[in-house]
Formats: C-alpha cells, sequence, structure tokens
C-alpha cells in the first residue's frame, strides 16, 4: 500500500508571495484630475458615450490613449458622463412615449374604420365580430363566460360546442322562448308544447 506525497513546489509559493502586497508598500497616489477642464474634454466624454474607442477619440484630439482615459476616469469626467447618459435616457424615454402613443392613436384609428366599414361586415360577419370581440378583451371591456370544461373543442381557433352541450342550450332556448309566448299569450300553465 502506497501513500502518495504531493511535491513541495518552491516556486509557487514565491509567485504568489510576489502577487500579495507588502505591509508597508504605498498606496498609490489619487488619480490625475485635471487642473482646468477644457471644452474638449466634454466632447473625448461626449465621443466616449457614443461607444467610440479611446484610440479613435484621442487621434482626434491629437492625445494619447492613456490621457483619454484620465479624462474619462477623472471624478468630473465621471460625473458628466452620468449627466450624458441620463440625458439620453430621459430622451430615449421621452421620444419612445411619443412614439407609442403616435402607434396607439393610428391603431384606434384603423379598429374603429374597420368597424365602421358595413361593406366587410357584411362580407365576414364573424371575422369582424370576432376581432371586435378581441379587441374589448384586450383593453379589459368584455369579459367572456367561463365554459365548463369539455363542453367544447378548440380546432384551429374555431371553437366547437358538442352534441350535449348544444341540446341543453337548444333545451334552454325552447323553454325561454315557450315561456315568453305564453306570457304574451295569456295563457297559464304549460300547456304550451
Amino acid at each position: 500500500m502506497s501513500t502518495s506525497v504531493k511535491a513541495y513546489r518552491p516556486a509557487k509559493i514565491i509567485k504568489s508571495a510576489q502577487l500579495r502586497p507588502r505591509k508597508n508598500a504605498k498606496l498609490p497616489e489619487k488619480r490625475w484630475n485635471p487642473t482646468d477642464w477644457r471644452p474638449e474634454y466634454e466632447q473625448v466624454l461626449a465621443m466616449t458615450c457614443r461607444g467610440l474607442s479611446n484610440i479613435y477619440i484621442a487621434e482626434k484630439f491629437n492625445l494619447t490613449p492613456q490621457h483619454i482615459s484620465n479624462i474619462i476616469n477623472s471624478e468630473q469626467g465621471k460625473l458628466i458622463q452620468k449627466e450624458f447618459i441620463q440625458g439620453i435616457r430621459q430622451f430615449q424615454v421621452e421620444q419612445g412615449e411619443e412614439l407609442i402613443g403616435g402607434i396607439q392613436n393610428k391603431a384606434i384609428q384603423r379598429i374603429q374604420e374597420m368597424f365602421e366599414n358595413d361593406e366587410l361586415a357584411q362580407e365576414s360577419p364573424f371575422g369582424v365580430h370576432d376581432r371586435a370581440v378581441g379587441f374589448l378583451k384586450a383593453i379589459g371591456k368584455f369579459q367572456s363566460e367561463k365554459v365548463v370544461e369539455n363542453q367544447t373543442t378548440t380546432i384551429n381557433n374555431t371553437t366547437i360546442l358538442k352534441q350535449e352541450t348544444v341540446l341543453n342550450q337548444l333545451n334552454i332556448g325552447l323553454g325561454k322562448a315557450n315561456e315568453a309566448r305564453r306570457l304574451n299569450s295569456g295563457v297559464t300553465g304549460d300547456s304550451i308544447n
């Protein structure tokens, strides 16, 4: 029975010790911040917010990519970037709301035109009815009755009532028709068939 012993690797220990900071090591000094904020710096930040690379921006302003990075990472640079981004987001929200409002108005106009089109209603009355019910359901103005399970079958978005359901509905309808006829004729009792 042999036991395996891991080999001692001093190189690995030395390497990990070199990565750790020394106890009395001096931390890097404060980041670079410009003493005079120039208008070009704001242009640099605007270009950064648009997604342009530091190298491209550096070429445009005859600066080094490191200088561009310093501008971007300065305290004032970060604040200005934040303001730029908030402004862009606000603009997008306003534009989005305006766009959605226009789409809603156009959709309502088209739906109204469809419902007011008598020719379409005569050509496809059930299609117009289905679209009207769908629209009313979508805006919460129509609540369909719950159909008891196993009374319907749906095939290709067409609901088919089962025979028992149809017979029950016909019997209920005939009963109500008989009652209406009885009330209108003045006859009492169940003598009308």
